[in-house]
């Protein structure tokens, strides 16, 4: 059911980190991969998509996740003062609200 908002969500993180969804659903370490998933996390549980459903969207796009990983990028996004981090989530919350 939330599978929409959740690509919508993730093609927009892409398009706007320069990513591709292969790269925001790899599995590597990589900051500039990790913060962009971080980001997406962040802005489903905003939405708000629970954490078992953000889990199974995110295996269904081929990345398995626990949901102690996303509740780890869920408060390193509130943690976060970059300003860029905010004003992408800020923009993605308010293009997508009446999705």
């Amino acid at each position: 059911m939330k599978n929409r908002i959740f690509n919508l969500y993730a093609n927009f993180i892409c398009e706007e980190c320069g990513i591709t969804r292969e790269e925001l659903f790899s599995s590597t370490r990589e900051i500039r991969l990790s913060i962009p998933r971080y980001i997406l996390y962040y802005v489903c549980a905003k939405r708000p998509i629970k954490i078992v459903e953000i889990r199974s969207l995110m295996k269904s796009n081929g990345f398995s996740v626990t949901r102690q990983n996303i509740d780890y990028g869920i408060e390193k996004v509130n943690k976060s003062t970059d300003k860029d981090v905010w004003a992408l989530i800020e923009t993605c919350i308010e293009k997508f609200n009446d999705q």
